[in-house]
């Protein structure tokens, strides 16, 4: 349905979540958990903000890249904790704009892909990612994952503990801005950039990267 928002809300133990199929949707301080999929996206102009997605198998889908339109899809301050696969994945997405989210746990044993996956996807701004595993370091996922997507800006936050904090590949990949990230104790490299086009990485910071 259009125009639907919501608030306050939690939802625990179903296969998804919740599903946002329609445009002009808003939800706001919310919990969702123990999901196979906490939240899937697949129309443009949804905005989430303020909640938390704890223990699901993967955290949030957005595949909105055949949707109508062109308004964005926006995350604020959504956190991601526990999550079995994934935080956050965009697979074929457009216009998704993630604003102080994260990723986080203190287990080794989840997130086995990646905090954020950016797959086959355009126009993704990532601003203030705290990827953050605390005890530790990965020997699988990577803090953010980006594969064959172009026009991607990450910008802040910090990436600590993941196989690679960041990492770009794919022959597809162009056109991605990494500026201003903080990447600290990650298991192989703070910024690995294994395949691409016009990649700019600029004022970042890394520290005992490559220290297992």
């Amino acid at each position: 349905k259009n125009g639907v928002v919501i608030n306050d809300v939690w939802i625990s133990g179903f296969n998804l979540g919740i599903d946002f199929n329609q445009t002009d949707n808003f939800m706001s301080n919310f919990a969702v958990e123990l999901c196979t999929l906490g939240i899937r996206i697949t129309q443009s102009d949804v905005e989430i903000s303020n909640g938390t997605i704890y223990s699901c198998n993967d955290g949030a889908l957005i595949s909105n890249g055949a949707a109508v339109g062109s308004g964005a899809v926006s995350f604020t301050g959504v956190r991601a904790i526990s999550c079995l696969f994934t935080g956050f994945t965009v697979d074929s997405g457009k216009s998704v704009q993630f604003i102080g989210c994260g990723a986080n746990h203190d287990d080794v044993t989840k997130y086995a892909t990646a905090g954020l996956l950016i797959n086959a996807s355009t126009r993704i701004s990532v601003d203030g990612f705290q990827g953050l595993i605390t005890t530790g370091q990965h020997t699988t996922g990577i803090g953010i994952k980006c594969v064959n997507s172009t026009s991607i800006a990450i910008s802040g936050g910090v990436l600590q503990g993941w196989f690679d904090g960041i990492q770009t590949s794919g022959t597809s990949s162009s056109n991605i801005s990494i500026s201003g990230v903080v990447s600290v104790s990650n298991y192989r490299h703070g910024i690995n950039l294994q395949g691409g086009d016009r990649i700019t990485v600029v004022g970042c910071q890394a520290s005992f990267d490559g220290s297992a």
